[in-house]
């Protein structure tokens, strides 16, 4: 594991509610990081939201979406 980034209080507050409890306690135990020689990251989600605003600027989204399919490919 990549060194990790602690998580403070205020930014797992943002995020709860709003992502599953098991993405918040991953957070807690592993903060933002890197695996497997950086093939895998838990990442930020503040230091990539302005990449993603500008990218989905002109894309008409569902209020809710997910870019990870289900158990059954559905998402």
């Amino acid at each position: 594991m990549e060194q990790p980034a602690r998580i403070n209080s205020p930014c797992l507050a943002e995020y709860g509610g709003r992502l599953p409890e098991l993405m918040l306690e991953l957070w807690r135990e592993v903060g933002f990081a890197g695996f497997g020689e950086g093939l895998l990251w838990v990442c930020d989600p503040h230091y990539w939201q302005p990449i993603v605003d500008d990218w989905l600027a002109d894309v008409d989204l569902p209020q809710q979406y997910s870019a990870v399919p289900g158990e059954f490919g559905g998402h």
